[in-house]
Formats: C-alpha cells, sequence, structure tokens
C-alpha cells in the first residue's frame, strides 16, 4: 500500500494540496489506538516543522507498507538545517524521537542548510492484541 499526498503553499502562505493515491487509509481499524495516534503525530510534527521553517514550496507525504514495517516519509525542498544545533526551547524532533522510540521504529533525518529536509521513520507493525 502508498498513500502519498503533495503539499504546495502559494505566496499568501496559505496550502494547496491533493492526493495522488485512491488508498483511502493506509491505517486499518485492527491497529492498536496508540501506534495510529503516535503515527499521526509523528507526520503531524514533521509536516508542521516544513511547513513553519523550510522555506519550501512543496512538501511531500508519503506513507508505503513495506512486509512488516510501514515508512512514513515526510521531504520538502527548503533551506535544511543542521539537527544538531536546533534552538533550545524547540521540541517538536524530540517528540518525534520520543514517539518512533516508543514504536520501536527507526528514525533517519536526511538534511544540511541549503539542501532540504527527508525525515523517514520506519516502524513494526502492530496488531491488536485479542483481549480475551
Amino acid at each position: 500500500m502508498r498513500l502519498r499526498f503533495h503539499i504546495w503553499f502559494t505566496n499568501n502562505g496559505s496550502v494547496a494540496g491533493r492526493r495522488s493515491s485512491s488508498i483511502a487509509t493506509c491505517i486499518s481499524s485492527d491497529y492498536r489506538r496508540f501506534w495510529k495516534n503516535a503515527i499521526y503525530r509523528i507526520a503531524q510534527e514533521a509536516l508542521t516543522n516544513a511547513c513553519k521553517h523550510s522555506k519550501s514550496k512543496k512538501v511531500t507525504v508519503t506513507m508505503t507498507q513495506e512486509g512488516q514495517d510501514v515508512r512514513l516519509e515526510v521531504q520538502d525542498w527548503g533551506i535544511g538545517f543542521d539537527p544538531e544545533s536546533v534552538e533550545q526551547g524547540h521540541f517538536g524532533l524530540e517528540g518525534i524521537r520520543q514517539r518512533v522510540r516508543l514504536l520501536d521504529g527507526k528514525l533517519t533525518i536526511e538534511t544540511t542548510p541549503g539542501s532540504g529536509t527527508l525525515v523517514q521513520v520506519v516502524v513494526p507493525i502492530l496488531e491488536r492484541q485479542n483481549d480475551g
């Protein structure tokens, strides 16, 4: 399964976007509530960071199932940044790191100043435990 969104920014700062796949959802009702919420919040925070800081006119969000894993990618073509020099008081990346850790996943941030950013998260798919 693959779900992709393209988001463009207009000159006045508003957002325009479209979904380029007919897949209605990538996360079925069989997944635990916390897992769905964590994936949603990771995507939300990565997209928020791209919108607030990248100065990119385009951001792509992609979710793909790869075997027993889900890969989430948020990519922009903006100004990039140095992940080691994020100012204190900014907790977005730390929140992403903590959620990925809770899901036993892997986080990769590819960026350098002036070259855009790619946030990649790979987490195992968790199935709901049968409560009885």
